[in-house]
């Protein structure tokens, strides 16, 4: 089954809860591709990384210590250098040398979604992650990319489109918008599962164990749910 991973501000621990399902469901995860927060928890998932590997990275007590300010401030008032090193100490080069296929979702400066499956691991996870005027434009291949939520929150499109000549079922883990755009596109012969937010700040990651705990039980309740 490929897996999709949708954008969310700080919500690693949804993603992990998700995984967590998963796994306890045996499924075979046959590709991944993630946007902004699910990027980063489907690349760490790509590569084979436990579940506390993932909250040892993850679970810091202000996301603000492991980012850092930048100083052209009118372009975004942060940047990620120290969180991109912490993720370059778990994770292959490039994107290709993942041992399944796997895609980040970026969006171009002019608003447009892509799905990258080559070229520089962290670098990509760090653009899909850089949501406009909080951080700035994050370079990726040659590039400047922004948060991909704010071109497609999901990528379940470009993923198939990455995917065509596979007959592999999907599945979307989609959480509850807080910002990007609304639509959902793509959705059709997909089974969905949903999460709310994080809530989450630069400040604190909120409850993180507990929001772990939560998406792996609305995972089991949801599972499966098809659209079209």
């Amino acid at each position: 089954m490929d897996i999709v991973l949708s954008s969310g501000f700080l919500a690693f621990a949804r993603h992990i809860g998700f995984r967590r399902a998963c796994i306890e469901k045996g499924i075979e995860v046959t590709g991944i591709c993630g946007t902004s927060s699910g990027s980063v928890v489907g690349a760490l998932w790509a590569n084979g990384c436990s579940e506390e590997d993932m909250i040892d990275l993850l679970h810091v007590p202000r996301p603000l210590d492991v980012i850092d300010f930048h100083w052209q401030i009118w372009k975004g008032a942060f940047q990620f250098h120290t969180f991109k090193e912490r993720l370059r100490s778990v994770l292959p080069s490039r994107i290709e040398d993942l041992p399944i296929p796997f895609g980040v979702g970026l969006c171009t400066m002019d608003r447009q979604a892509i799905m990258v499956t080559e070229g520089n691991l962290v670098d990509a996870i760090a653009a899909s992650c850089a949501v406009p005027y909080m951080f700035c434009p994050m370079p990726f291949e040659g590039a400047f990319y922004q948060d991909g939520g704010f071109a497609d929150r999901i990528g379940v499109k470009q993923w198939k489109a990455v995917r065509s000549n596979q007959t592999e079922p999907l599945m979307a883990h989609i959480i509850d918008r807080s910002n990007g755009v609304a639509n959902e596109e793509g959705l059709e012969g997909v089974s969905v599962v949903r999460t709310p937010r994080s809530f989450a700040s630069l400040f604190s990651m909120g409850d993180f164990v507990g929001q772990i705990e939560e998406a792996t039980i609305l995972t089991q309740e949801q599972w499966p749910q098809s659209n079209g």
